[in-house]
């Protein structure tokens, strides 16, 4: 069983699809769901620092071929970097996909001719709809950034399975179990507008907090994709308050130790809600404003329009600079608002469906026998022991003979996962066992 993230990520796009995906495929190694050589990500423009993040992981990067002068930023059905039928071919033919195979496809650009030749090749497919335009029908349609009832209604063209709503949002594997508290007052500033930043909205905003009356701390973060490093540092030269950082290693401990930040919609919008960090956010793409106009709706941020922005940030910020209490009121909302579980959730209820226990037979002996003798399982028995070959054989016949004992095995997509059994210790009282495939 493998598993591909087909994905494009550029300064245009923006960065979020690819830490999503790398959110999912962190997640399924931790669940036991796969191995990292069973991880493939297919893009057609991934920078040098993301293939190092999935070198560092041992997850692999296959490049498609790219098409020169195809890519528009302004027509997000180019965003494949190829005619979505072209590179549902190319994709599958590269690959050579299997029945057995799941494919995550995190791209605005993959229409209904994509999905549905793709869904002809493997098990499963999964899809990422965040502001109800896309209309895919792959079997799984993740649409975490949908707040309560909001989600579109579900076409009845379609038998997708819709994940919505905030509990399905993927969040960074380093947000789990962080700590955070309520920001009592405007102490500490950070300005992020995610890793690329075309259009310069962070210069802009740097330029409206000098004009206000906070004097407080400057934190900037731009990605190595930000295209305007020296406009931003011509801005800031003399002010000491304010320290750039290209990408920095420490950008989830900056959003903790920050009492605002002034960013854009996108995937980090919803980082700084969880970390229950105040924000004024910007919708700098069509595509961001109905999931900031929800968030604003609901409390959980302080909007200012792109056409409007220097001005109103100014505004904004001398308001919480003399009262601070709104800021505490967001930052507990926001504390309130949601997880970080989103990435088990849509592995579990993408995977749980192609998991089933068979009865076990004869043939299965060997395998039984692997497993029981694997230090972890070995380690977790009442006998610790290793299991002779002939011990197993007699226990194994043994066992698919006993009326009260009925032994299992867990597969997915044909793949085994572990061992079950069950043991009648009173009539209709079992006792379960299981004994789980190790990681290597």
């Amino acid at each position: 069983m493998r598993f591909f993230f087909r994905l494009e990520v550029s300064p245009e796009i923006g960065t979020g699809h690819f830490f999503r995906c790398f959110a999912l495929a962190q997640q399924l190694v931790d669940s036991g769901w796969a191995e990292q050589s069973q991880i493939y990500f297919v893009a057609r423009s991934l920078s040098k620092d993301f293939d190092q993040i999935l070198i560092s992981e041992g997850i692999k990067c296959i490049n498609l071929s790219q098409i020169q002068d195809y890519f528009c930023r302004a027509d997000e059905r180019t965003w494949l970097g190829a005619d979505p039928e072209q590179d549902a071919v190319e994709f599958s033919n590269t690959l050579i996909l299997r029945e057995t195979d799941v494919v995550f496809v995190d791209s605005y650009a993959a229409n209904a001719e994509w999905c549905d030749y793709i869904n002809s090749q493997v098990a499963t497919t999964v899809s990422f709809e965040d502001f109800g335009l896309q209309g895919n029908n792959t079997d799984y349609i993740v649409r975490g950034n949908f707040l309560g009832n909001e989600a579109p209604p579900n076409s009845d063209l379609h038998t997708s399975e819709y994940l919505d709503g905030t509990k399905y949002l993927v969040m960074r594997k380093e947000l789990q179990g962080l700590q955070s508290t309520i920001r009592k007052d405007l102490n500490g500033v950070l300005i992020y507008f995610g890793g690329a930043d075309a259009d310069n909205f962070t210069t802009r905003a740097v330029e409206a907090v000098l004009s206000s009356k906070y004097s407080g701390q400057i934190n900037v973060v731009v990605g190595s994709s930000f295209q305007h490093l020296e406009e931003l540092n011509s801005c800031c030269a003399g002010e000491t308050r304010i320290i750039i950082e290209v990408q920095p290693e420490n950008f989830i401990e900056l959003m903790q130790t920050s009492s605002l930040c002034i960013g854009a919609g996108g995937l980090n919008l919803w980082e700084r809600v969880l970390l229950g960090l105040p924000s004024i956010t910007v919708a700098i793409a069509a595509n961001q404003e109905p999931q900031v106009m929800s968030a604003k709706a609901h409390g959980l941020i302080f909007h200012v329009d792109p056409n409007d922005m220097s001005s109103r940030l100014r505004e904004l910020l001398n308001t919480l600079f003399y009262q601070p209490e709104i800021l505490r009121a967001q930052s507990y909302k926001c504390l309130q608002f949601m997880d970080c579980l989103g990435s088990h959730r849509v592995v579990t209820r993408v995977l749980s469906h192609q998991l089933h226990v068979r009865e076990a037979r004869i043939e299965d002996g060997a395998l039984i026998h692997i497993l029981r003798n694997h230090p972890a399982v070995r380690a977790a028995s009442v006998n610790k022991e290793e299991i002779t070959v002939e011990e197993h054989k007699t226990w194994f016949e043994n066992a698919l003979t006993r009326d009260d004992f009925s032994l299992g095995i867990a597969e997915v997509a044909g793949q085994p996962l572990g061992v079950v059994s069950f043991t009648e210790e009173t009539i209709g009282t079992f006792q379960k066992g299981n004994e789980r495939h190790p990681k290597p």
